[in-house]
């Protein structure tokens, strides 16, 4: 299984970055942020995250469009949420929170075999 791919783009209609969820990270392949186009004189984007258990980190700053392998630390079952600011900002600690973040990433296998095997095994699950 590849890294787990979060898309964050500027939204120029609403003057803010979105990103997604990432409901099911191995955490042997881990997450790459794919950062799309920094408008001119946009400083970037800074990934806020609620607590340091996926990372190891409270954020990530991107000052530029690319693809950005990020290594998770954390064990299976861990998860943050992560809301996303200005890159010249620091993190507003008030957002930092479940209720107010707007995305999350939950780590649900420690290897690519391990996320085979949970997907197999859930296929074979059917309701009557």
């Amino acid at each position: 299984m590849p890294a787990s791919i979060i898309n964050i783009h500027w939204d120029p209609n609403n003057s803010v970055w979105v990103g997604q969820s990432a409901p099911s990270v191995s955490k042997s392949a881990g997450v790459k942020f794919n950062v799309g186009a920094v408008p001119s004189g946009n400083p970037g984007v800074l990934v806020c995250l609620n607590n340091t258990n996926v990372f190891g980190v409270s954020s990530f700053s991107f000052t530029a469009a690319g693809d950005y392998p990020e290594t998770v630390t954390g064990a299976v079952g861990v998860s943050s949420t992560y809301h996303l600011q200005p890159a010249n900002t620091t993190c507003t600690v008030g957002r930092l929170n479940d209720d107010t973040d707007p995305y999350t990433i939950d780590v649900t296998a420690s290897t690519d075999a391990d996320e085979q095997h949970h997907k197999t095994h859930a296929a074979g699950h059917h309701r009557k």
